[in-house]
């Protein structure tokens, strides 16, 4: 099957039944996650991922067990997180935001944001056979969190390249 993400700015995009977020929530976009058979053929899976103000999936990938992970980037203030999250609140201009999905998208399984004062973007994520999460971006914060051991821990210029790994 193929797995397909980005933006919408379609309020009649087409969901799943059984999907995560069956409404488009946004300002101006929503980003989304689909699943289609690989023929192409049939939609499988299809849900919104966003909140109250402007979303974007900007990356995707599959755990061992068949979990879908989305990163992307948001401005709103009220984007879902899960209890376990490692950032519940929203920080910045923008800030990046980490969902795991069931793989047919009907379950968030859990949800964290991540970023500083400013603009953080996601770009890409992998997981790898711990099941560790690494995100990779960009970030205009100088508050970006990192670890006590980070190889740097300031921002060097406009923006700086960020890896992140998480649980």
């Amino acid at each position: 099957n193929l797995y397909v993400a980005g933006t919408t700015t379609s309020r009649d995009f087409p969901v799943t039944e059984d999907a995560c977020r069956k409404s488009f929530s946004g300002g101006t976009t929503d980003g989304f996650v689909a699943k289609l058979d690989n023929g192409l053929a049939r939609l499988l899976g299809s849900t919104f991922v966003g909140s109250a103000g402007d979303d974007t999936v900007a990356a995707l990938s599959a755990d061992r067990d068949g979990n879908i992970y989305a990163a992307g980037y948001t401005n709103s203030e009220t984007f879902p997180t899960t209890d376990a999250a490692c950032q519940k609140t929203f920080r910045g201009l923008y800030d990046v935001f980490i969902v795991k999905m069931s793989g047919n998208l009907s379950a968030m399984l859990a949800s964290t944001l991540l970023g500083g004062d400013s603009a953080d973007y996601a770009a890409a994520i992998s997981i790898d056979r711990e099941g560790y999460i690494y995100v990779t971006g960009s970030t205009e914060s100088v508050n970006f969190p990192a670890s006590v051991n980070a190889y740097s821990k300031v921002l060097n210029g406009v923006a700086d390249a960020f890896i992140t790994k998480l649980s």
